[in-house]
């Protein structure tokens, strides 16, 4: 997160594997740590040389949350909200070029108070709001209602996903998606 240098998860190919092997429809993860424009765009080429090849019906989810909460060595930790904002469209600009599907993650409230919403109006967005229901005000395609799932399989506790229909309720007839933390 400090350097600029992309890197892979090193479980990132074992779990997509395994995804593939099980059938389980798959989508990718990304923290920005971009600060400049030309780091968004070499960032977006990264994502894209990693992932061409691979089938992500669930798309490409970028989350600019706080990479070290301790002590906000990340790159991107401190920048402000407008910056923040265009960093990532500038990301996902690039990436729907290249014929990707993507959108943003995070927290109810750091997408109220680190994102400029009305920069993301055409953006799938996937809030985390661990609650009963789902209480944020703008749409989202998923939602994260809890992080203490178990999953049978997965050793360790998983957060658990919903897909949110149009009316922000779960619908039913999509399953649910998982978010194994590693």
């Amino acid at each position: 997160y400090a350097s600029g240098k992309c890197v892979l998860d090193k479980k990132w190919r074992q779990y997509s594997a395994a995804a593939l092997k099980k059938g389980i429809p798959r989508g990718a993860y990304f923290f920005p740590q971009a600060v400049t424009s030309a780091a968004a765009e070499r960032e977006a080429d990264f994502i894209y040389n990693e992932l061409k090849s691979c089938s992500l019906p669930l798309g490409i989810w970028l989350d600019s949350e706080i990479a070290d909460t301790k002590n906000k060595s990340g790159r991107a930790d401190k920048l402000n909200k407008a910056t923040r904002t265009q960093m990532l469209l500038i990301i996902i600009e690039k990436l729907r070029s290249y014929g990707l599907s993507c959108g943003i993650y995070a927290s109810a409230s750091w997408f109220i108070y680190n994102l400029d919403m009305s920069k993301l109006q055409d953006v799938p967005l996937w809030v985390a709001q661990w609650n009963s229901t789902l209480t944020f005000k703008y749409p989202a395609q998923l939602w994260q209602y809890s992080d203490n799932g178990n999953i049978p399989g997965i050793i360790g506790r998983v957060d658990l996903d919903k897909f949110v229909k149009e009316d922000k309720e779960p619908d039913p007839e999509l399953d649910a998606a998982v978010d194994v933390k590693s």
